[in-house]
């Protein structure tokens, strides 16, 4: 039977072994504090997350990094990719999507950066549902992250993992002789980064949280502070899925102060969320990180930050370092400055939202070909869409869901022989087969739409989801075969469904 083994443990040989440069700081003789190594970041996904390079089972990967979570799990990409096989656990994990089961795939070797695994046979954990597919293979948490002390700087896009050699009573912000220090709150079973924070002069604990995007509190934190969703100048900001499929509503909040230490920050914009956590009331993520230089050094069990400009709260300051990362040639960031733009509704952004969307395109950004897939197929332009969705293939073929939006686009063209025998062709990629191979075998006929739709109500916890899916393939297949009456009536039934 495979052993589990922990990352900590691994992290703490690896990152021994690849000690590097000489002192990252003129401390005294007494301390030493050295460089045991650092990790480029990139910001990937439709949802500009930090994340990592490195390799499953010595493929290439890519790791959310993530402070805001306990342990390190693989996402069902990494798992689908690498055809790995799943046993169910009996646990699960909660976050702002609800709760979603936990699985257990087997793995033989894994590495994030310079820093390499253990040799040895092995499993992780693997997060089933978060609401769409993710963009990561797996998630890097804070049973990894904080092995060591770790530096964030996000105005160099780094982390650096630093070995403390009798430092308890030194100071080691040595980028800022005046950085703010304040205690990290820890608790035994749960190694992420707290630090107490005030929110209007009322005392909150806030978790530092890499994997979060932008800062929030809870709706009953913010409460305490005087703040509720109906509040005078609070706006709904759409809506957030994490693990799970359950959305949860998001409101754009302005307090009057935030402070941590001895830095204060006026008329802070924070979301408030639903939130069943009851060890943190704030979240602080890559918004407030990007204005500050911050070092968790676990040794000390101190958290150590100092202000570098910009925005620390809110969505003011994002088009400002997307558009950096856009120029840079990152495709994500592309894609999100084209969507900016083309929701402007006057032709000069729809330019200029036509000409970062066709940049991205251009690097094959997968979020750009399918957004292209997606509307040439409205305009009539199948010849394109099914360009496009062929090239979305090649960057992923395990993405059953732009299979079968590729099936039903060639089958609207007349090639349905060719329709169903790449589609075949994909589900034998897959040792097992998970959802939604069933709605595949329902475009190929091996099964009848109500056996998609039993299948699709097995599992409560995600069975609205699964039906409103499934709704929506039948509906897109029979438009495709020109079955009208069905197609009108299959989306009816969709939209009901998905409401």
């Amino acid at each position: 039977m495979p052993r589990f083994y922990s990352l900590r443990l691994f992290a703490l040989l690896t990152l021994l072994g690849i000690v590097g440069t000489a002192s990252a700081a003129d401390q005294p003789a007494k301390c030493r504090y050295r460089l045991a190594g650092q990790l480029p970041l990139q910001y990937h996904g439709g949802s500009m997350s930090l994340t990592m390079e490195g390799q499953i089972n010595r493929t290439p990967a890519v790791f959310l990094m993530d402070t805001g979570a306990s342990d390190t799990f693989l996402t069902r990409l990494g798992t689908d990719k690498r055809s790995l096989w799943l046993n169910q656990t009996m646990g699960a994990v909660t976050g702002i999507g609800g709760i979603t089961r936990l699985y257990r795939a087997p793995i033989r070797h894994l590495q994030i950066g310079p820093i390499n695994s253990v040799q040895q046979s092995g499993s992780l954990l693997v997060i089933d549902e978060m609401g769409d597919r993710p963009d990561f293979d797996a998630i890097v948490g804070s049973d990894f992250l904080l092995t060591m002390d770790l530096e964030i700087s996000l105005n160099e896009k780094l982390v650096k993992f630093f070995s403390p050699q009798n430092c308890e009573q030194t100071f080691l912000g040595y980028w800022d002789p005046a950085a703010v220090v304040v205690p990290m709150l820890s608790h035994p079973d749960d190694a992420r980064p707290m630090m107490e924070v005030s929110l209007n002069g009322i005392k909150m604990t806030a978790l530092i949280d890499t994997g979060a995007n932008f800062s929030s509190v809870t709706r009953a934190a913010a409460a305490k502070a005087g703040v509720t969703p109906t509040s005078a100048g609070v706006r709904r900001a759409g809506e957030a899925v994490g693990v799970g499929r359950k959305k949860t509503s998001l409101h754009n909040a302005a307090f009057s102060t935030f402070s941590v230490g001895e830095e204060t920050i006026n008329n802070p914009v924070l979301q408030l969320i639903e939130s069943e956590h009851k060890r943190f009331d704030v979240i602080l993520g890559t918004d407030f990180l990007r204005a500050h230089r911050v070092l968790l050094a676990a040794s000390q069990k101190a958290v150590y930050l100092s202000y570098i400009g910009g925005q620390p709260f809110g969505v003011a300051d994002t088009n400002n370092w997307i558009e950096k990362e856009a120029t840079a040639g990152n495709g994500y960031g592309q894609f999100r400055m084209a969507m900016g733009a083309l929701l402007g509704g006057d032709a000069k952004a729809d330019a200029a939202g036509r000409a970062w969307l066709n940049k991205s395109a251009s690097a094959n950004n997968p979020l750009a070909l399918h957004y292209l897939a997606k509307e040439h197929g409205r305009h009539g332009r199948s010849a394109e869409s099914i360009a496009a969705y062929e090239k979305l293939i090649a960057l992923d073929s395990y993405d059953l869901t732009t299979q079968l939006e590729l099936f039903a686009m060639r089958t609207r063209t007349g090639k349905a022989a060719e329709a169903k025998t790449a589609l075949t062709a994909a589900i034998a990629q897959f040792k097992w087969p998970r959802w939604p191979a069933p709605i595949a075998d329902y475009y190929l006929g091996t099964s009848t739409l109500d056996d998609v739709l039993r299948q699709a109500r097995k599992e409560n916890d995600v069975a609205v989801a699964r039906v409103c899916e499934v709704y929506g393939h039948a509906q897109a297949i029979k438009d495709a075969l020109g079955q009208v009456e069905l197609a009108e009536a299959l989306a009816a039934k969709a939209k009901e469904s998905c409401t």
